[in-house]
C-alpha cells in the first residue's frame, strides 16, 4: 500500500488540484496530529510525488502550533484543536501561505527549508472569534486576496 493510499480525501486539502511551484506539487495535510487521533501523521505541508504515489513533509504544522501559541485562544477554547484545523493554502511569490481558523492565524511556509513564520495572529485583534482568519470566508482564500492583505501589512509596518 502506498503512503497516499492510507489518507482520506478529507485529509488532503490541496485546493482540489494542489498548489504547484515549478514542477513540485504541494498539498495541505489536515486532520492529522494527536488531537485528531492521528499521532503518527501530523498536520503539515507535503510535497507530493505523483509518480511514486508518496509524499514527504515540507513542514510539520502540528509541531509549529504546539511551539508557537497564539495570543488569544479564549474565543476558541470551547472547540480548541491543539494541532489546529488547517483550512487552505495558496502560493504567492514562491512561498506557501496557510490559514488556520481555529487558532485564527495566517502562516508562511518556505517550500525549500520548511521554515514556518506567522504572518498574522488574528486572535490578537479581538476578544471574539473573528472567523476563518478574519479575511477568508466560503473558501475564497485566493492569491489576489493574500496579495492585498500582505500589502496592507507592509503599509501598516511602515507607518507604525
Amino acid at each position: 500500500m502506498s503512503p497516499l493510499a492510507g489518507l482520506s480525501a478529507a485529509s488532503l486539502r490541496p485546493q482540489m488540484e494542489g498548489q504547484q511551484i515549478g514542477n513540485n506539487l504541494y498539498a495541505l495535510l489536515a486532520g492529522g496530529g494527536c488531537s485528531h487521533g492521528n499521532p503518527d501523521t501530523p498536520n503539515g505541508i507535503i510535497l507530493v510525488d505523483v509518480d511514486h504515489q508518496s509524499f514527504s513533509y515540507v513542514a510539520n504544522l502540528s509541531a509549529f502550533e504546539m511551539a508557537n501559541p497564539i495570543a488569544n485562544p479564549g474565543p476558541s477554547l470551547g472547540d480548541w484543536e491543539p494541532d489546529g484545523s488547517w483550512y487552505s493554502i495558496v502560493v504567492v511569490n514562491g512561498q506557501i501561505y496557510a490559514t488556520e481558523p481555529n487558532h485564527q492565524e495566517l502562516d508562511r511556509i518556505s517550500p525549500t527549508t520548511g521554515a514556518v513564520h506567522r504572518v498574522a495572529d488574528i486572535s490578537a485583534s479581538s476578544s471574539k472569534w473573528v472567523g476563518p482568519s478574519g479575511m477568508v470566508y466560503h473558501g475564497n482564500f485566493s492569491s489576489a486576496i493574500l496579495r492585498r492583505f500582505l500589502s496592507f501589512l507592509e503599509v501598516r509596518a511602515f507607518t507604525n
